[in-house]
């Protein structure tokens, strides 16, 4: 409990989503659960009595027992999740607040409690960019990072940040320990990338961050070639990126350090327009 009395008589259960064993712990808040398999797993325990405490901690288990693991019961905390949408200078201020962005899903990682209305199997926040711009989340201390990004925001934003106590969920996991505030911020003065492609034949143009934790869906942008080849990819996160073009009708590769080599490399500049001539990584198949 958070006042580091024992937890009696409380359900432990192992594994998540779906519940492999339980156990009911002592008057001294003691539990086992044995023959557990060698793996990952997860345990948590909610209070019997209330639901409002919480608990759940990632364990691995080898070829020995796991003694002296510990639950600790934490009470949920007030996230305050502010939705920040710099508009374009032309742009009506009502007409940026009332715009719709998709959705995020902060989700939680280890060493994190868990609830029956949790997002995910360890639980998660939502980021609701609904045009309320600042609203109240229910979560629980715990580690967390960005689950989904379900879609990219519509030109001319696009997601700058997610940050919590100086740290950035999209580059790293954030911890929550307290009552916090998450930031969620989109700017309007992305790049522009375009250019003109042979033999695209119908296909796209896609670009990779080169910082590796940004390769996540809703962060790569991409546009389709048109008859004579050109493409046009606005709204496009400053930084460094690995230009890709796929021809129409031809083969769906998994993005590699491989197929990176094949790539051109591309820096965008805030408000700034970029040329660049993608080499094709694909052929047609007919």
């Amino acid at each position: 409990m958070p006042n580091g009395a024992p937890a009696a008589r409380e359900t432990v259960t192992l594994g998540a989503p779906f519940p492999t064993a339980t156990a009911q712990s002592d008057a001294q808040g003691h539990f086992e659960i044995p023959a557990v398999a060698e793996g990952d797993w997860s345990l948590s325990a909610n209070q019997r009595v209330g639901g409002r405490f919480s608990a759940s901690e990632s364990i691995k288990v080898g070829h020995f027992d796991l003694e002296d693991v510990k639950l600790h019961l934490a009470a949920p905390i007030t996230v305050r999740v502010k939705v920040v949408k710099e508009a374009p200078p032309n742009e009506v201020p009502e007409n940026a607040s009332a715009s719709r962005l998709g959705p995020i899903i902060l989700q939680a990682r280890s060493n994190r409690i868990s609830t029956e209305t949790d997002l995910s199997p360890r639980g998660g926040i939502l980021l609701s960019n609904d045009g309320r711009g600042e609203y109240i989340a229910d979560a629980y201390p715990g580690i967390y990072g960005v689950g989904e990004i379900m879609q990219p925001p519509p030109a001319p934003y696009y997601l700058d940040s997610i940050t919590s106590g100086g740290s950035d969920a999209l580059t790293g996991d954030i911890t929550i320990a307290a009552d916090s505030t998450v930031t969620v911020l989109y700017k309007s003065n992305g790049g522009v990338v375009r250019g003109k492609v042979e033999n695209c034949a119908s296909g796209g143009v896609l670009l990779v961050p080169s910082i590796a934790v940004l390769r996540r869906s809703g962060l790569s942008n991409a546009a389709p070639c048109d008859a004579n080849g050109q493409y046009e990819i606005r709204a496009v996160r400053p930084g460094d990126y690995y230009a890709l073009a796929f021809a129409g009708n031809g083969p769906v590769l998994p993005i590699d350090d491989e197929l990176l080599k094949r790539a051109m490399k591309v820096t965008v500049r805030a408000g700034e327009a970029t040329s660049a001539d993608a080499p094709v990584v694909t052929k047609p198949v007919f």
